[in-house]
């Protein structure tokens, strides 16, 4: 772990970048790769557009990020498949020399865990006769958890609980931003039941805790278990 400051300073063999922020201040090969869930977003229109902006863009895979001064910042920028090459192509043309479709390491892993998926249902507590409802959300006001604080509980009164359980899968800035007590205090009224806890709500589990439980109980597969799940099949 080292403070920004001595990053910028220092020279590395290789740099891994998941963000786009303050890139050009690190003076090394770069290789840049998708973010979260990856490029599944426009990027948000300037409030003065102007020639250097890409309105509407693939969030990205756009010149705004992936350039600073009419070059390419990243040695080497990985994508999921070819049509994101596609979309690279239009949005950042002098960007495809340095594009490498590597496959998507997210959709490795799913295909990776089909053999476990007993031993997740079971490690989340949800039981054969149920079905497992996964509320995502990402961060910000226009969010799904920013604008349907209720949502949860919602679910919790609507849905019978002998046939489902609910997840929350929260994205880390709305933990951090926010606090963990702050987002417990959201989701600690569930219709006309008293105040509880989120640990303590009918049906509730948060996936967070629940991965760090497969973690420790060994149930993620292996290293070697995914690799020869990719010899298998395609990313």
């Amino acid at each position: 772990m080292l403070p920004w400051y001595q990053a910028c300073r220092e020279r590395f063999d290789l740099a891994l970048a998941a963000s786009y922020g303050s890139l050009h201040q690190v003076h090394t090969p770069m290789m840049v790769m998708p973010h979260g869930a990856g490029r599944g977003k426009l990027s948000q229109p300037p409030p003065h557009p102007g020639k250097i902006h890409n309105i509407g863009s693939v969030y990205g895979l756009d010149s705004q990020r992936l350039m600073r001064d009419g070059r390419v910042l990243a040695d080497a920028i990985v994508l999921s498949h070819n049509k994101e090459l596609a979309v690279l192509r239009r949005q950042c043309p002098e960007a495809v020399a340095a594009a490498v479709v590597a496959g998507d390491p997210c959709f490795d892993r799913l295909v990776a865990s089909l053999p476990h998926r007993s031993t997740y249902r079971a490690a989340l507590g949800v039981h054969d006769s149920q079905e497992l409802v996964v509320v995502s959300s990402t961060w910000g006001q226009q969010s799904l958890f920013g604008r349907n604080h209720d949502l949860i509980p919602r679910l919790l009164d609507e849905l019978d609980p002998a046939g489902f359980r609910v997840a929350a899968l929260v994205h880390p800035a709305v933990w951090f931003g926010h606090g963990p007590r702050q987002i417990r205090a959201w989701l600690a009224h569930t219709g006309s039941a008293p105040p509880r806890s989120i640990q303590e709500l009918s049906g509730v589990l948060r996936c967070r805790g629940a991965a760090a439980h497969l973690a420790r109980s060994g149930s993620v597969p292996s290293r070697a278990r995914r690799a020869r799940c990719r010899q298998a099949g395609p990313w």
